[in-house]
């Protein structure tokens, strides 16, 4: 019996694993990467903000780069990203088959805007979303940068298998498109 049977054999029957269901993306009719994208995103946790989100998250002490900056028509009011309540970032691309939002920092991207505040906002264009993870490498390797990759809000089940949001990152995480 190797290490692998060992570990399977020690947990209870019928336990759940805590691991996110995609059952729900069979369920929908995929169109395209931007349906997928949606699918898998949602399925992780994340949320589409609205206006009106957008709105009451920008009231709150936040954290802004400099290129959301230009989006939101509002700058940081947070004298350190880690009072912030809100960070709110421009992602460079979307990946459809994992729902995950790609950030390479740079002048007027800071990546600990995505990790530090216990909500992330995110601005994303429509037409940035690829199909594939490869495609998502690509856009880094053009853009010679190290990068973020963030799959849904911040969760971990260190602890007895216990599914927790928010401990290493954003508890919440939204998406508006452009």
């Amino acid at each position: 019996m190797d290490d692998r049977d060992l570990i399977l054999n020690a947990l209870p029957s019928g336990a759940p694993l805590n691991v996110p269901s995609f059952g729900a993306v069979s369920h929908i009719a995929i169109q395209g990467p931007f349906d997928l994208f949606r699918a898998t995103f949602v399925a992780l946790g994340g949320k589409f903000a609205t206006i009106q989100d957008l709105e009451r998250l920008k009231a709150k002490k936040k954290w802004v780069d400099p290129d959301a900056a230009a989006i939101l028509g509002a700058t940081t009011d947070a004298g350190d990203i880690w009072d912030a309540e809100v960070g709110f970032a421009v992602a460079q691309a979307g990946i459809a088959e994992t729902g995950t939002l790609l950030f390479v920092p740079g002048p007027g991207a800071d990546r600990m805007t995505t990790l530090a505040p216990p909500i992330c906002v995110v601005f994303l264009k429509k037409t940035d979303i690829v199909p594939y993870l490869a495609d998502g490498l690509e856009a880094i390797a053009k853009l010679r940068g190290n990068a973020v990759l963030v799959s849904g809000p911040s969760r971990t089940a260190d602890i007895e298998g216990v599914l927790v949001r928010g401990v290493h990152g954003p508890g919440e995480l939204f998406l508006h498109l452009l």
